[in-house]
Protein backbone atom coordinates (compact mmCIF):
# COMPACT_ATOMS: atom_id res chain seq x y z
CA UNK A 1 0.00 0.00 0.00
CA UNK A 2 1.40 3.47 -1.01
CA UNK A 3 0.28 7.13 0.18
CA UNK A 4 0.06 10.07 -1.84
CA UNK A 5 1.13 12.89 0.26
CA UNK A 6 0.67 16.92 -0.37
CA UNK A 7 4.19 17.58 -0.27
CA UNK A 8 4.25 15.04 -3.26
CA UNK A 9 2.18 16.87 -5.53
CA UNK A 10 2.18 20.90 -5.38
CA UNK A 11 0.08 22.65 -6.08
CA UNK A 12 -2.61 19.40 -5.89
CA UNK A 13 -5.97 20.26 -4.60
CA UNK A 14 -6.05 16.70 -2.34
CA UNK A 15 -8.13 17.05 0.74
CA UNK A 16 -6.12 14.38 2.39
CA UNK A 17 -3.78 11.54 1.94
CA UNK A 18 -5.64 8.87 0.36
CA UNK A 19 -4.47 4.93 0.70
CA UNK A 20 -4.08 3.48 -2.77
CA UNK A 21 -3.94 -0.59 -2.59
CA UNK A 22 -2.93 -2.64 -5.23
CA UNK A 23 -5.96 -4.83 -5.11
CA UNK A 24 -8.13 -2.15 -5.85
CA UNK A 25 -7.04 -2.39 -9.26
CA UNK A 26 -8.38 -6.33 -9.94
CA UNK A 27 -11.52 -4.81 -9.12
CA UNK A 28 -11.66 -1.84 -11.36
CA UNK A 29 -14.75 -1.57 -13.52
CA UNK A 30 -13.81 -0.48 -16.85
CA UNK A 31 -16.27 0.71 -19.92
CA UNK A 32 -17.17 -1.02 -23.21
CA UNK A 33 -13.52 0.05 -24.70
CA UNK A 34 -11.15 -0.89 -21.68
CA UNK A 35 -11.55 2.56 -20.41
CA UNK A 36 -12.12 3.34 -16.05
CA UNK A 37 -14.24 6.76 -17.12
CA UNK A 38 -16.31 6.97 -19.42
CA UNK A 39 -16.01 9.77 -21.94
CA UNK A 40 -18.40 11.36 -24.73
CA UNK A 41 -16.25 12.44 -27.77
CA UNK A 42 -15.45 16.24 -27.12
CA UNK A 43 -15.29 18.92 -30.00
CA UNK A 44 -12.01 20.36 -30.85
CA UNK A 45 -11.13 23.74 -32.54
CA UNK A 46 -8.47 22.63 -34.86
CA UNK A 47 -6.28 25.43 -35.58
CA UNK A 48 -3.73 25.15 -38.97
CA UNK A 49 -1.19 28.38 -38.52
CA UNK A 50 1.63 29.86 -39.57
CA UNK A 51 5.16 29.94 -38.29
CA UNK A 52 5.79 32.06 -35.58
CA UNK A 53 9.59 32.36 -36.25
CA UNK A 54 10.98 31.39 -39.71
CA UNK A 55 12.31 27.70 -40.21
CA UNK A 56 14.19 25.82 -42.27
CA UNK A 57 11.86 23.35 -43.40
CA UNK A 58 9.05 26.21 -43.71
CA UNK A 59 9.38 26.82 -47.41
CA UNK A 60 8.74 23.07 -48.33
CA UNK A 61 5.07 23.29 -46.77
CA UNK A 62 1.91 24.83 -47.39
CA UNK A 63 2.28 28.36 -47.07
CA UNK A 64 -0.36 28.97 -43.89
CA UNK A 65 -0.65 25.72 -42.54
CA UNK A 66 3.37 25.48 -41.07
CA UNK A 67 1.97 24.31 -37.37
CA UNK A 68 -1.31 22.69 -35.96
CA UNK A 69 -2.66 23.01 -32.33
CA UNK A 70 -5.89 22.78 -30.76
CA UNK A 71 -8.27 24.03 -28.25
CA UNK A 72 -11.48 22.67 -25.87
CA UNK A 73 -13.28 25.15 -23.92
CA UNK A 74 -14.31 23.44 -20.56
CA UNK A 75 -17.54 23.75 -19.21
CA UNK A 76 -15.87 25.56 -16.04
CA UNK A 77 -14.81 28.21 -18.20
CA UNK A 78 -11.03 27.64 -18.98
CA UNK A 79 -9.70 26.00 -21.79
CA UNK A 80 -7.89 23.07 -23.03
CA UNK A 81 -4.49 23.65 -25.16
CA UNK A 82 -2.58 20.78 -26.77
CA UNK A 83 0.39 21.78 -28.49
CA UNK A 84 2.81 19.77 -29.96
CA UNK A 85 6.76 21.22 -30.86
CA UNK A 86 9.54 19.86 -31.48
CA UNK A 87 11.14 19.83 -28.28
CA UNK A 88 7.58 18.90 -26.14
CA UNK A 89 4.31 17.91 -25.77
CA UNK A 90 2.22 21.00 -24.29
CA UNK A 91 -1.29 20.01 -22.72
CA UNK A 92 -1.81 22.68 -20.60
CA UNK A 93 -5.52 24.27 -19.18
CA UNK A 94 -5.33 27.59 -19.60
CA UNK A 95 -7.67 31.19 -18.95
CA UNK A 96 -10.16 32.77 -21.30
CA UNK A 97 -7.15 35.13 -22.03
CA UNK A 98 -4.76 32.78 -22.99
CA UNK A 99 -6.98 31.21 -24.93
CA UNK A 100 -7.40 34.52 -26.70
CA UNK A 101 -4.07 34.88 -27.96
CA UNK A 102 -3.76 31.69 -29.43
CA UNK A 103 -6.89 32.24 -30.97
CA UNK A 104 -5.24 35.88 -32.66
CA UNK A 105 -2.92 33.08 -33.56
CA UNK A 106 -5.35 30.89 -35.08
CA UNK A 107 -6.78 34.07 -36.87
CA UNK A 108 -4.14 34.18 -39.17
CA UNK A 109 -4.70 30.55 -40.65
CA UNK A 110 -7.37 28.39 -40.44
CA UNK A 111 -9.55 26.58 -37.97
CA UNK A 112 -11.79 23.24 -38.24
CA UNK A 113 -14.33 22.65 -35.45
CA UNK A 114 -13.91 18.66 -35.09
CA UNK A 115 -15.01 15.94 -32.81
CA UNK A 116 -12.55 13.42 -31.68
CA UNK A 117 -13.55 9.62 -32.28
CA UNK A 118 -14.35 7.20 -29.45
CA UNK A 119 -12.56 4.73 -28.69
CA UNK A 120 -10.27 6.20 -31.23
CA UNK A 121 -8.80 4.22 -34.16
CA UNK A 122 -5.23 5.64 -34.06
CA UNK A 123 -2.32 3.61 -34.58
CA UNK A 124 0.02 3.07 -32.80
CA UNK A 125 2.52 2.15 -35.35
CA UNK A 126 3.56 5.69 -36.95
CA UNK A 127 7.32 6.35 -36.74
CA UNK A 128 8.35 9.83 -36.59
CA UNK A 129 6.03 12.29 -34.54
CA UNK A 130 5.07 15.92 -35.17
CA UNK A 131 2.41 18.12 -34.42
CA UNK A 132 0.28 16.91 -37.21
CA UNK A 133 0.41 13.36 -36.50
CA UNK A 134 0.54 13.88 -32.94
CA UNK A 135 -3.14 16.13 -33.45
CA UNK A 136 -4.11 13.08 -35.65
CA UNK A 137 -3.53 10.31 -32.81
CA UNK A 138 -5.65 12.60 -30.11
CA UNK A 139 -8.08 12.99 -32.37
CA UNK A 140 -8.41 9.07 -32.83
CA UNK A 141 -7.90 9.12 -36.58
CA UNK A 142 -6.26 6.20 -38.07
CA UNK A 143 -4.54 8.05 -41.05
CA UNK A 144 -1.09 8.64 -41.31
CA UNK A 145 -0.12 12.25 -42.04
CA UNK A 146 3.09 14.19 -42.47
CA UNK A 147 2.40 17.64 -42.93
CA UNK A 148 -0.80 20.54 -40.82
CA UNK A 149 -2.37 21.10 -44.34
CA UNK A 150 -1.95 17.02 -45.24
CA UNK A 151 -4.32 16.59 -41.68
CA UNK A 152 -6.31 20.14 -42.75
CA UNK A 153 -7.31 18.60 -46.04
CA UNK A 154 -8.08 14.97 -44.53
CA UNK A 155 -10.64 16.67 -41.33
CA UNK A 156 -12.05 18.88 -43.88
CA UNK A 157 -13.32 15.82 -46.11
CA UNK A 158 -14.79 14.56 -42.95
CA UNK A 159 -18.75 14.83 -42.95
CA UNK A 160 -18.81 15.83 -38.99
CA UNK A 161 -15.92 18.45 -39.79
CA UNK A 162 -17.25 22.41 -40.10
CA UNK A 163 -14.67 25.10 -40.60
CA UNK A 164 -14.60 28.03 -38.09
CA UNK A 165 -13.70 32.00 -39.30
CA UNK A 166 -12.39 32.40 -35.73
CA UNK A 167 -12.48 36.51 -36.30
CA UNK A 168 -16.46 35.63 -36.56
CA UNK A 169 -15.98 33.02 -33.88
CA UNK A 170 -14.64 35.20 -31.08
CA UNK A 171 -16.64 38.32 -32.20
CA UNK A 172 -19.82 35.92 -31.99
CA UNK A 173 -18.63 35.05 -28.59
CA UNK A 174 -17.08 37.93 -26.75
CA UNK A 175 -19.45 40.73 -28.52
CA UNK A 176 -22.45 38.83 -27.90
CA UNK A 177 -22.53 38.74 -24.00
CA UNK A 178 -19.25 41.09 -23.12
CA UNK A 179 -20.10 39.94 -19.14
CA UNK A 180 -19.72 36.35 -19.94
CA UNK A 181 -17.30 33.99 -20.70
CA UNK A 182 -15.38 33.09 -23.49
CA UNK A 183 -15.65 29.18 -22.92
CA UNK A 184 -18.46 28.60 -21.45
CA UNK A 185 -20.46 30.11 -24.18
CA UNK A 186 -18.58 28.16 -26.81
CA UNK A 187 -18.77 24.65 -24.89
CA UNK A 188 -22.45 25.42 -24.91
CA UNK A 189 -22.33 26.15 -28.80
CA UNK A 190 -20.74 23.20 -29.36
Amino acid sequence: MSVVAKEQTPGWRLAEARPFDLKDIQTLEVDEYGAPVTFEPARWLVCFVPGLRSQFWHRFVHPTHKHVLMLKPNPDGTWTLFEPWWTRLLVRTINTDQAVRYLRWAAMGDALLVEEDVPGRGSQIRGWSNCASLATFVLGRSYCVWSPNGLFRRLLAEARTERVDIADFVKGCLGAQPSGDLAERTAAAA
